[in-house]
């Protein structure tokens, strides 16, 4: 893959984790796996609240979930490997955790109307797919094997953490554009990403009418937000990049917290990589500052891997 001048990586905000498993075809359809109920907004601890960096062998990001950013569980030894990927379901799931709202939808009748969950309904059940303010609810089997909320960045600025081998290369504002050097072949050059794709963990709901009768005292009291679409993917914007609706960092939203970070992972790798142990590093997030748009290369220059080493551009999204 060789760079361009509007180049596209995939930026990883990785935040609590969601769950999942698909309906669309037999073959993909997997044992489902109820994590427990989540009928009151679960709000993320304060450890959640710091930008970390993983070395996860299961993904060439070295992505890594940190299950205690997932709502509680009834199992308390479930535990997942993946970034972003399947782990299991909320039932009955009514509520949102704090900073997601209720972004998709569907039913489990004879013809299963609505969106295309990784967890397969069933009949006279009720599926929401929760995601941070701003984000859309996805799902392709062919390309993510897993559903997932994302959001398409153009302009703007946010924190992110730089990460090489599970260790930080230093907390700083990401801006795009922005320009970067891209290291291969002996020589280096220069290229501009002007997009990027943001993901973060859908989590899944399923309740039956029944729950929500039990429970209608409860979704009055906390405020339940509304279900905006089925998931139809957002039209790429030029519109900027704002840190609450389009990053989704920064402040509370309904008094609570936003989006809590649990890692920022955006991976620029040397053509081999040291693998090992997963290695944590927090710091704290710097306090958003929203940055007109810039100019292509005028931007702080960011070190890349060689092009064969370049996260997976998501060229249907971009």
């Amino acid at each position: 893959m060789q760079p361009n001048n509007s180049g596209s990586l995939i930026f990883f905000f990785i935040f609590g984790f969601c769950a999942l498993e698909t309906r669309r075809l037999p073959e993909m359809a997997t044992v489902r796996t109820n994590l427990g109920p989540l009928t009151t907004p679960f709000t993320y601890p304060e450890s959640c609240r710091v930008i970390t960096c993983s070395d996860n062998d299961l993904n060439t990001q070295g992505v890594q979930d940190n299950v205690e950013c997932w709502p509680d569980r009834a199992d308390s030894v479930t535990q997942t490997n993946k970034e972003l990927r399947g782990w299991g379901y909320y039932s009955p799931g009514i509520s949102c955790p704090a900073g997601y709202e209720k972004r998709c939808s569907a039913t489990g009748t004879a013809d299963v109307s609505g969106f295309t969950f990784q967890f397969p309904l069933l009949e006279g059940e009720t599926g929401i797919g929760c995601c941070p303010t701003g984000y859309t609810c996805k799902f392709d089997w062919d390309v993510d094997h897993a559903h997932t909320c994302y959001s398409i960045a153009t302009t703007g600025s946010f924190p992110a953490v730089f990460c090489s081998s599970g260790k930080s290369n230093g907390f700083r504002y990401l801006e795009l554009p922005t320009a970067a050097i891209v290291t291969g072949s002996g020589e280096d050059s220069v290229t501009v990403i002007s997009t990027m794709i943001l993901n973060a963990p859908l989590f899944q709901l399923i309740h039956q009418s029944t729950d929500i009768a039990s429970s209608s005292h409860t979704a009055t009291a906390t405020g339940q937000s509304r279900i905006s679409g089925t998931g139809t993917p957002p039209k790429n914007s030029t519109n900027g990049l704002s840190i609450a609706a389009k990053a989704g960092i920064g402040g509370g939203v309904g008094g609570g917290v936003l989006l809590v970070i649990m890692a920022i992972s955006f991976f620029f790798w040397k053509r081999k990589r040291a693998r090992g142990a997963v290695s944590t590093t927090a710091g704290t997030v710097p306090s958003p500052v929203l940055k007109p748009e810039l100019p292509a290369i005028s931007v702080a220059r960011l070190e890349l891997s060689t092009p064969a080493n370049l996260p997976t551009v998501r060229t249907e999204l971009a």
